[in-house]
């Protein structure tokens, strides 16, 4: 009898261990709670509430790259991360299971820390393939620019430098503050899903804003797409929070749902 309880207060611990101390993830400590209905997707989630900034959940092994000294207390909700202006020190987040090749949804809450003006570049999240092969979401143009003959700031989502599929230089908003306000400490909310390796939606702010079909083949492993550079933000320092990545698409009504509720969340405290 003394055995039986001694073995089911053990498998209690190491099941307290698994849940709490491997993920590093409760609701209790979490400022933003994950929608139960996701709970089970999510592979990789981040909401720098960590006093290392390291991810409370990371299924997918992967090896962060970041600067404790940018971790802030401004995030959406609770704590977040400041990149620096310059193509440095933003957040990076490596492993082979995080390729788009399989059926992947990548979330990333953003805000400037100054005011875009016309003829700078900020860049939401790149993810890094082979050789110089790379998928981005950003915004430019405008100004003395002069990059694409673009008059006004832009938002534009990449897909270059992968033999075999012709690229992309997806301009998807050629009036981006029109859709998107830019202003200083103004919180938005990125969303890119992956299907087949081939079908690409892009999501802001709860909004479809573009879907692109790749031409000549899909994503594959050997691509080698196993890095994401997140808030390397060009001429401006940007603010993050709440990072995940899931291994499945989701659906437009589950984006619209989550936005929705951490919207309601920032603006209750």
């Amino acid at each position: 009898m003394l055995k039986s309880r001694i073995i089911f207060i053990l498998g209690v611990v190491f099941l307290f261990y698994l849940v709490v101390v491997q993920t590093g993830y409760s609701e209790e400590k979490a400022a933003i709670p994950i929608p139960a209905s996701l709970q089970d997707s999510v592979i990789y989630y981040n909401s720098f509430e960590a006093s290392n900034g390291k991810a409370e959940i990371n299924k997918i092994a992967a090896k962060e790259q970041l600067n404790i000294s940018h971790l802030t207390e401004r995030g959406i909700v609770g704590k977040g991360y400041l990149s620096a202006a310059g193509w440095k020190d933003g957040v990076i987040v490596i492993s082979k299971d995080l390729s788009p090749y399989k059926a992947r949804s990548i979330s990333v809450w953003w805000a400037l820390d100054k005011d875009f003006e016309a003829g700078r570049v900020s860049q939401v999240f790149a993810l890094r393939g082979k050789g110089k092969g790379y998928i981005s979401a950003f915004f430019r143009g405008g100004g003395e620019d002069g990059w694409c003959a673009l008059k006004k700031p832009a938002g534009i989502f990449q897909v270059y430098n992968f033999p075999g599929i012709k690229n992309i230089n997806g301009i998807y908003n050629r009036d981006i503050v029109q859709l998107l306000s830019l202003k200083a400490k103004v919180w938005h909310n990125t969303i890119v899903t992956f299907s087949a390796g081939q079908d690409i939606v892009l999501y802001q702010d709860g909004n479809k804003v573009a879907e692109y079909v790749l031409q000549g083949r899909p994503l594959r492993e050997n691509d080698g797409i196993n890095k994401i550079d997140i808030g390397f933000g060009g001429n401006y320092p940007m603010f993050l929070d709440e990072i995940a990545i899931y291994n499945r698409v989701l659906s437009p009504e589950e984006i619209e749902e989550y936005v929705n509720m951490v919207r309601g969340l920032s603006y209750t405290n």
